[in-house]
């Protein structure tokens, strides 16, 4: 067609062929839902005349299993902080490959699921799905982390940040066993969004409790700082409160009993936990 655009035959090929796949992928999905099978639409979109890479398809798909099957652990099982999947949840939300199609880069996947009077298997996870990929401020952030976990935040971010890398554009849609369907396209806007979000958004716990331990060091001055170590237990190290009294005279190496806020702050997008601690009071 390149050759000779307005070559009639070849358009009317061309056609013929567009049509005979349609009714074969139609025929497909009727199959499937008699099977009671959910299909899953999955299409890469890159600007044309932009290549497709193995590897950038391979983490695209694979960040959506993994999302998948963690929305479905934590709604089946519990919220989780780290996405450690039982065998049994990997093997019921594992995606199969139906069939790949034209259209940039399309893949129809299938899961076997079930039906009763009130829906299929996974249309709460789909429902799920298609809710974190449209957060739009902190506080929604935070509630999917409550009803979710930050496993499944985390999951959403580096999905987000991968097709971002690529730039892939997607267009998804889910249809389950009885036919009703779900969708949803994101650009590479909006994967910026959610990357920022999540990547900004954090949750932090604060709490006070009293040690006794041995001092071994503090600064008044500028930096504010302390250093307390309990026998046999925790070090602490942070800053002292606006209300510690830091005109007292206090001995290095000596024992006191401390009063200790400790703040644990979670990034949503990495897991990983920092610690700050700050010194109230002690005698």
């Amino acid at each position: 067609l390149r050759q000779m655009p307005g070559d009639r035959l070849a358009l009317s090929s061309l056609a013929s062929m567009k049509y005979r796949a349609s009714q074969l992928e139609a025929e497909w999905e009727q199959a499937s839902r008699d099977a009671r099978m959910d299909v899953c639409h999955y299409r890469l979109i890159k600007d044309e005349n932009e290549h497709f890479g193995a590897s950038d398809v391979s983490k695209s798909l694979l960040g959506f299993q993994s999302l998948v099957s963690n929305i479905f652990a934590a709604l089946t099982d519990r919220p989780r902080e780290r996405g450690r999947l039982s065998q049994a949840v990997i093997q019921t939300t594992q995606l199969n490959l139906g069939f790949a199609y034209p259209g940039s880069f399309a893949f129809a996947l299938y899961v076997p699921s079930e039906t009763t009077l009130f829906g299929g298997k996974f249309d709460d996870t789909v429902d799920a799905t298609f809710r974190v990929l449209n957060l739009h401020d902190q506080k929604e952030v935070r509630a999917i982390a409550e009803q979710l976990g930050i496993a499944v935040l985390r999951r959403v971010f580096q999905w987000s940040e991968s097709n971002l890398a690529s730039g892939f554009d997607l267009a998804l849609t889910w249809t389950n066993a009885l036919g009703n369907k779900r969708g949803d396209s994101i650009n590479l806007q909006h994967w910026a969004s959610l990357v920022e979000l999540i990547g900004s958004t954090s949750e932090t716990d604060t709490t006070t409790h009293t040690e006794i331990g041995v001092l071994v060091g503090i600064e008044t001055g500028g930096r504010n700082f302390f250093h307390l170590v309990v026998p046999n237990g925790p070090s602490y190290k942070g800053g002292l409160a606006a209300e510690f009294d830091k005109q007292e005279k206090w001995t290095v190496n000596s024992t006191y009993r401390a009063i200790i806020e400790a703040q644990s702050t979670v990034q949503y997008s990495t897991d990983k936990t920092k610690e700050d601690h700050e010194l109230k009071f002690w005698k």
